[in-house]
């Protein structure tokens, strides 16, 4: 009856997170469609995209602390609230100050799901299946984002997308307030809760960050997850239509690919990593396989009739590479002892990627293809 009660838990956590993962999918699937009816530029896409992500991070980084300071029902409810709020805003506005809104809504909301599902896993399973939990957490969002990002090419209209997914965030709401709420609090865990000191916020951010393996943790997470924020929840799609001349639909198939390899590769990894008791050497071996991978998918333009299926491959595995970066909270629960710190630390790594992303990645990206193709409109010109 306990177990069942932890994987009720887990299951209600691990549907926002799904949810939360769709929906930066969802942004990048229909971004064109979006920079039609907005008319924007590159750079305002990137920028659109970027301050999800600026939001996203700064929100991100303190519900570290908020997880510590009350139940985590009340923080994943509300937060599921706010992010419906959010796309039913997107979903009806007409103006670009309304879709900057709604985009700074749904960074707000959905900023706790990845640090609550797996604070979740931290306290409702053992230690040593920390990281198969953790990967399977990430792949099942990965995979539903697949099966989305599959489908999604045959559906252009991204208001009934977007109302559709602030019904599925109320849903979340309302199964975060009924599974992950603890029905009654023992005297023994009251009295164990009152005892334990509270780290101040200032101490919690100076040991988090005078620890060496909260930043390799950070630089390997960023390095990997970073490439997939900004190049398949953003620009790749229109990447492929242009530089191979793909169809919309085949573009959006071949995306869907990345997290269909994030799902079977996160999948490995946590098994792989919890088989023998390392997860530095599968770290590594993911870390190279993304490199590699990345620069076919950049500079290589494979001159066949089967070209679209070898990009679909090569993105899979390329997907398969990034699906690593899930390494980088094995590290956080093998060099943090103190259980306070955790959470925080899980916010610090997410933060500072997403940050990383959304303000140097993503509008850099943005601008670098906008100047591009104005030299080639020019060249042509001339």
């Amino acid at each position: 009856m306990q177990t069942d009660r932890k994987i009720i838990k887990w299951v209600s956590a691990e549907l926002f997170f799904v949810v939360s993962v769709i929906s930066s999918v969802m942004f990048g699937v229909f971004s064109a469609a979006i920079s039609h009816d907005f008319h924007l530029s590159p750079s305002t896409l990137g920028w659109l995209s970027g301050i999800f992500f600026i939001v996203y991070a700064l929100a991100q980084f303190y519900s570290g602390r908020l997880f510590v300071l009350f139940p985590a029902w009340i923080i994943m409810s509300s937060s599921a609230l706010i992010a419906a709020l959010g796309a039913l805003v997107f979903a009806n506005c007409s103006s670009i100050g309304l879709v900057f809104l709604a985009r700074i809504l749904l960074g707000v909301g959905l900023a706790s799901t990845f640090v609550g599902v797996l604070y979740i896993v931290q306290k409702n399973f053992a230690a040593a299946s920390f990281p198969m939990m953790s990967s399977l957490s990430q792949s099942s969002a990965n995979f539903c984002a697949a099966i989305f990002g599959f489908f999604a090419g045959s559906v252009h209209n991204y208001h009934a997308s977007f109302n559709f997914l602030a019904l599925l965030l109320l849903i979340c709401s309302l199964l975060s307030f009924l599974f992950i709420r603890e029905k009654s609090t023992t005297a023994s865990s009251l009295k164990q809760a009152q005892a334990t000191p509270q780290l101040s916020m200032l101490s919690t951010v100076s040991l988090i960050i005078r620890n060496p393996q909260v930043w390799l943790a950070a630089l390997y997470f960023s390095g990997l997850f970073g490439a997939v924020l900004t190049f398949a929840d953003l620009f790749n799609v229109s990447y492929q239509v242009q530089a191979f001349h793909l169809s919309f639909n085949t573009a959006s198939i071949i995306n869907s690919m990345i997290p269909l390899g994030l799902t079977c590769g996160g999948l490995l990894c946590g098994y792989w990593a919890q088989k023998i008791k390392n997860y530095v050497f599968p770290a590594r071996i993911m870390g190279a396989l993304t490199v590699a991978m990345f620069s076919l998918i950049l500079f290589v333009k494979f001159e066949s009739a089967f070209a679209h299926v070898i990009i679909g491959v090569v993105s899979f595995l390329f997907g398969i590479g990034c699906s690593g970066s899930i390494l980088a909270f094995q590290c956080l629960q093998e060099n943090i002892s103190d259980e306070r710190l955790k959470p925080m630390a899980t916010s610090f790594v997410l933060t500072f990627t997403y940050i990383m992303s959304g303000m140097v990645e993503q509008p850099t990206v943005g601008d670098f293809i906008a100047r591009t193709q104005l030299k080639v409109m020019n060249h042509a010109a001339g």
